[in-house]
């Protein structure tokens, strides 16, 4: 029973979730991206391919995912000054290349392009 007393259908109930589910999917999101910048333990600055919407970007290290913001793991860039979009990240701590059998660190990053 509703709050007003009336029966609820579980068909309209139903399409209601699917709708707001609809509503909250990101068809367009970018998963697993590797940035573009050296790996080589010295380097912090990577570039993703397009702009990112803000607040979306989920940045993972050696499968760690990274808190953002100063003072953490990583800050939000727009490489071409402000107003110009966000396209990059800076590190706190460079990745790192190990030549022989240990595999370098990896970067990925998962976003919504603006």
């Amino acid at each position: 029973m509703s709050p007003s007393g009336t029966k609820v259908e579980l068909s309209e109930l139903a399409d209601d979730v699917l709708a707001a589910l609809a509503a909250l999917s990101v068809s367009n999101r970018i998963y697993h991206e590797a940035p573009t910048g050296a790996v080589d333990g010295v380097n912090t600055v990577f570039v993703v391919a397009g702009n990112y919407v803000l607040n979306t970007e989920a940045v993972f290290f050696n499968g760690q995912r990274l808190d953002p913001g100063i003072g953490n793991d990583y800050v939000r860039v727009e490489s071409g000054g402000a107003g110009t979009g966000f396209d990059s990240i800076i590190l706190a701590i460079p990745p790192r290349s190990r030549p022989g059998a240990r595999p370098d660190d990896i970067l990925r990053i998962d976003y919504n392009p603006a």
